[in-house]
């Protein structure tokens, strides 16, 4: 995983183990969940194609619960060691990351330039969220592309401005991170502005605890958003530069079945459910807590990615013949979804 809201870099504790890496000193990481057991391996190096960290200090963190909410084998994350030796350049419609080395680096004609502020290794930059009834606020935001949500508003950020209790309508959902689980409460904001560029309606999520990014600023602006753009990281420049792609004017879109999936690993042919928000359609369906999905129109949740699925369940007016298993009983039920935001 590629993060700009990660401190370091980190291996998964069984690839350490695989590649007989050192034990190395024990201690302590800290994500959105809260800490978690690390070990701190020193003299590593680490290649991503023809670019070389060196000589690094890596976390050995178990990633499991990670690796099951993604769906997918994850061996390490990419943290702010790879950002600060090069100029990193992500195209998500052409799905290409290009690195630069920073002295032949030049930005001319590559879209906004943005300035960038760093605290404790994440980059923050000045942008401006309005909450309906509120006036804009205009506040410091780490650039967080591990979060897969558009907005995040720190906890702390919320009682200063003493909004808790005028917020919009909020859906109370959960997250994963690096520490555990954390509730977030999901709503609306009205408009997020980046610079010249302007985003309406970004789905936010409100959380009343977890560690999302430094106490005293706003909050975190993540992937949902940083994809509508190709995006440049220029730390050794202190700057982010952002050209809007295709999907610059896409709507902002939430889950809209009520149930949170999980596929477990090594293998992730298992696709369970792990939540059912009360009132929503997969209750409705009578989908419950534990039951393991296995088709979906017809076809096996076998060889499907989560990614798949979760958008498939973002799509208002459609509706899906689940086939799901209970114990040892097979039971089939039809979703339909329908925004809940």
């Amino acid at each position: 995983m590629l993060d700009s809201g990660a401190h370091g870099s980190v291996v998964n504790a069984a690839v350490a183990d695989a590649l007989r890496l050192p034990k190395g000193r024990a201690g302590q990481s800290f994500g959105a969940g809260g800490p978690a057991e690390a070990r701190e391996i020193a003299g590593v190096t680490l290649e991503v194609g023809g670019a070389r960290l060196e000589r690094r200090t890596v976390s050995a963190l178990d990633l499991r619960p990670l690796e099951n909410n993604t769906g997918r084998a994850l061996e390490g994350i990419l943290g702010s060691d790879l950002f600060q030796r090069y100029v990193v350049q992500i195209d998500y419609e052409t799905r290409m990351i290009d690195l630069y080395e920073p002295a032949a680096f030049d930005a001319r004609g590559r879209g906004e330039s943005l300035p960038l502020t760093f605290h404790h290794n994440h980059p923050y930059v000045r942008a401006k969220v309005t909450l309906p009834g509120h006036d804009p606020f205009d506040d410091e935001f780490v650039l967080d592309l591990g979060s897969n949500l558009p907005l995040i508003l720190l906890p702390s950020f919320i009682e200063k401005k003493n909004i808790r209790g005028s917020l919009p309508p909020t859906l109370e959902t959960f997250g994963r991170g690096v520490g555990g689980e954390v509730g977030l409460p999901m709503g609306r904001a009205s408009r997020l502005q980046i610079g010249g560029f302007s985003l309406d309606g970004p789905v936010t999520a409100f959380p009343r605890s977890g560690t999302f990014g430094r106490t005293g600023k706003a909050g975190n602006i993540g992937s949902a958003v940083l994809r509508r753009f190709r995006v440049t990281f220029d730390y050794p420049g202190k700057r982010v530069i952002l050209e809007p792609n295709g999907r610059f004017g896409d709507p902002f879109e939430h889950d809209m079945s009520g149930m949170q999936l999980t596929s477990e690993s090594p293998g992730f042919d298992v696709v369970r459910v792990t939540r059912v928000l009360r009132d929503s359609p997969a209750a409705e369906a009578g989908i419950r807590q534990s039951d393991e999905i296995l088709s979906i129109a017809g076809r096996p949740s076998k060889g499907m990615r989560l990614a798949e699925l979760r958008e498939m369940f973002r799509q208002p007016g459609r509706q899906y013949s689940l086939e799901i298993k209970r114990g040892g009983e097979r039971i089939s039920v039809e979703l339909k979804p329908r925004r809940l935001l």
